[in-house]
């Protein structure tokens, strides 16, 4: 079944919560979804590293893009 956003490309420049939630909407309506993080990786990430956390919502953020 085609989806609303097949064939677009979106380019996700975006950190933290709400932008990649965004860009995750967009890859379920179809859009092809590319993250451009820092080379020291998404602030997110980073931040549950340095505060060891492990929680569900941060990982269910990255469903759907594709990382460069």
């Amino acid at each position: 079944m085609k989806r609303p956003l097949d064939g677009l490309v979106v380019l996700d420049l975006s950190q933290f919560l709400s932008g990649p939630r965004c860009a995750q909407i967009l890859a379920f309506l179809g859009a092809r979804v590319i993250k451009v993080e820092t080379p020291l990786g998404d602030t997110m990430r980073l931040l549950m590293r340095l505060t060891g956390s492990e929680r569900a919502v941060d990982h269910s953020s990255e469903q759907g893009s594709h990382s460069r």
